[in-house]
């Protein structure tokens, strides 16, 4: 986020603040009552996000405090009382305004600035020493250590999967990464089904053996495997600056919570902020319920701002200088996989459902017609993918690198896609589909020895640390598990049935 933006946002802000503050003044023809009334204007909207969220916890009922209208009401009253017995033991009102004044531009100011304050020392952070033990050593010289992009397509088919199950060749694709000095597993398959539990893997160089088995549906076990993953911890240790893109996906937006020492942010992460410490949210939410104009315009929004932040993802990529070297770059991009939202050239389809990131089932109900539907559109959007990869790459290849700096591109998808996904079991579900991923590598000096045709993500990085940073992992089975959505955590081993 650019801090210019901030900074134009308070400035909003504040004149909003004049113009509350003038109108009242017209009415009340009182300059101290005005600036009363206009404190407690300001103290009540910006204050509306944390008396919401505290609301979250108080039952009625069946229900929280959050389904009641008189929450707000509640609120005002409280403020109100308060300003009154200021007013009684005031001898004038001007001390009561004075008060009032300087409680509204605290609240709006300390909040609004802090938001600013950590973007600023996001920029300004200097790495933190590691939670998780290192199990490297670092021999190296850091000087010549490689810059590294991690990035992850979602849903990504491999080449065969998209011939044989959606009709699409994709060898131009292929072969142009070829020709860009890329090493491609043709044969790789993905660990885990679901994106939570790949992630979790893949940074953490292991199986998830300790989760097997779990009678809970809550991925929200995986969050402190995510934002404390080993792989981050390493990288950290050894002097690399982190950049986490942003996803829109809570579980790899959690990635850059910790150890983070630059963190692009989408343009209107800011805007949101800002926007939740009010009640437009809540007005906007219950205005969606009960008006399908309001409820096609936010769902339109939501639409817009994942294809903005996708667009975005991929313009970052290729922004490099804004760097610092050593870096590790990680963008995690929510497509080809569901919401179908672009056509082959990028341009936006009008889309009449709501916004989802589900897939298979959750989708497509096991309608043959939907099945195809799925199909389609999914040939579509990777065609745009494609050609936004092919750009990303070729602008990395041309400006992360330098004259003592090698290049290290990990392109690979968590699991495949999921046309004919059933997230009742492994069983009714096509798993050489949803198993079968995309898992291509990029080293400057074109030495793959150590990588083979069908490695899977738990070993990429296992590879990559003992080529560039002198550690000994030895490299695990490839295996890949199954598991349904109602039972995450029963894993399925399905490794014999993708040979």
């Amino acid at each position: 986020m650019s801090i210019s933006i901030a900074l134009w946002l308070l400035a909003i802000v504040g004149l909003s603040s004049l113009v509350l503050f003038l109108g009242v003044r017209w009415i009340q023809k009182e300059w101290h009552k005005a600036a009363i009334i206009t404190s407690l204007i300001i103290v009540l909207f910006f204050s509306y996000g944390d008396v919401f969220d505290f609301a979250e916890g108080i039952k009625i009922g069946q229900k929280t405090a959050q389904d009641f209208l008189v929450v707000y009401l509640l609120a005002i009253i409280v403020l109100v009382i308060v300003a009154g017995l200021l007013a009684r033991k005031a001898k004038d009102c001007s001390k009561v305004s004075i008060i009032l004044f300087v409680m509204s531009f605290f609240l709006v100011a300390s909040s609004s600035l802090s938001i600013v304050a950590c973007k600023i020392m996001s920029r300004l952070a200097t790495p933190k020493e590691p939670t998780a033990r290192s199990e490297i050593k670092i021999e190296a010289n850091s000087e010549r250590l490689p810059n590294i992009f991690y990035i992850v397509l979602d849903g990504y088919a491999r080449q065969d999967i998209l011939e044989s199950v959606y009709g699409f060749d994709n060898s131009d694709f292929i072969n142009k990464l070829k020709d860009n000095g890329f090493y491609v597993g043709d044969a790789s398959h993905s660990n885990y089904a679901q994106t939570p539990f790949s992630f979790a893997s893949t940074l953490n160089l292991g199986y998830l053996d300790e989760f097997s088995g779990l009678n809970t549906t809550n991925r929200d076990l995986l969050l402190p495997y995510l934002s404390d993953n080993k792989l981050f911890s390493f990288l950290v240790e050894a002097g690399y600056h982190k950049v986490v893109l942003p996803s829109g996906y809570e579980y790899t937006e959690a990635l850059s919570s910790k150890q983070s020492i630059f963190v692009n942010n989408y343009r209107n992460e800011f805007i949101n902020q800002i926007v939740k410490m009010t009640p437009v949210n809540y007005v906007y939410d219950s205005l969606a319920k009960h008006s399908r104009f309001v409820e096609e315009r936010k769902r339109d929004a939501a639409y817009d701002d994942h294809r903005d932040r996708i667009n975005y993802s991929f313009n970052k990529l290729g922004e490099t200088k804004h760097y610092e070297s050593p870096y590790f770059v990680m963008a995690h991009i929510v497509s080809p996989h569901p919401p179908f939202i672009f056509t082959p050239d990028g341009r936006m389809k009008d889309i009449k459902t709501g916004f989802t990131f589900g897939d298979g089932t959750h989708i497509t109900q096991g309608s043959p017609d939907k099945v195809a539907e799925y199909k389609e559109d999914y040939i579509d959007q990777i065609q745009y993918i494609n050609s936004r990869v092919l750009k990303a790459i070729d602008s990395i290849i041309a400006h992360a690198g330098g004259s003592n700096r090698s290049i290290v591109i990990v392109l690979q998808s968590d699991h495949g896609p999921g046309s004919e996904l059933h997230w009742g079991g492994a069983e009714r579900t096509n798993v050489r589909e949803r198993m079968s991923i995309l898992n291509a590598y990029y080293f400057s000096d074109k030495d793959y020895q150590q990588l083979y045709n069908t490695i899977t993500p738990v070993n990429s990085f296992r590879v990559i640390l003992n080529k560039y940073f002198g550690a000994n992992y030895s490299l695990l089975e490839d295996s890949s598990y199954f598991s349904g959505w109602g039972t995450p955590f029963d894993f399925v081993d399905v490794t014999d049935k993708l040979k």
